[in-house]
């Protein structure tokens, strides 16, 4: 059973259910069982230790244990855990296990990229906690022209009002009709000879 992906000095709690061998029906364990948890493929486990009988008024056979997912315990960010659990009911051992992850790879390659950014100054932290789409639709992506700019000339040449066309002078207005993004001329054919082009 997975249980899923954890950070550094997260809480981690785990659970399981002892049962009888011969009909499956839960049961008491003959002693609380024990753990060990691995990283990887390593042999030596990181922590070993027993669990503890959980609500034992109201249920049967059901322990769980709380582990620290700390640097201090062994643990790395980036790095894949097993938690082999095991119980003896009625002189038989049964073994299950469940593993888990500290810091998803996925997370891992977004703060080395967001550190990256920050280290050489090229998007600053409080630009990251609020101005990010700012600073992305202020890159330039054709000479000068930034994204933003672009964008107010898509919608200005695809969605807005536009006139002249008659006289081969277009004007295409920005979306709100306030001013002319696009001014050109055009021959006969309707082919464009000149464009002005007003993103701002």
């Amino acid at each position: 059973m997975h249980l899923g992906s954890y950070a550094i000095d997260d809480l981690l709690t785990f659970t399981c259910n002892t049962h009888t061998p011969s009909t499956g029906a839960a049961v008491d364990a003959d002693a609380v069982p024990g753990y060990r948890v691995y990283e990887d493929e390593t042999g030596t486990p990181l922590l070993t230790g027993s669990m503890a009988k959980l609500d034992d008024d109201n249920t049967t056979g059901f322990y769980s244990e709380q582990i620290t997912l700390s640097a201090a315990n062994g643990f790395e960010a980036g790095k894949c855990y097993t938690i082999r659990i095991t119980g003896v009911v009625g002189g038989v051992t049964g073994v299950t296990e469940r593993s888990f992850q500290v810091g998803a790879k996925v997370a891992l390659v977004d703060d080395a990229i967001t550190a990256a950014k920050v280290a050489t100054g090229a998007i600053d932290a409080d630009a990251l906690a609020s101005d990010a789409v700012d600073e992305i639709l202020d890159e330039a992506v054709e000479g000068t022209t930034t994204v933003r700019e672009a964008l107010r000339l898509i919608m200005a040449a695809l969605l807005a009002k536009v006139s002249g066309c008659a006289s081969n002078a277009p004007v295409f207005r920005d979306i709100g009709d306030t001013k002319n993004r696009i001014t050109a001329v055009t021959d006969g054919y309707g082919n464009r000879t000149s464009v002005t082009l007003d993103g701002s």
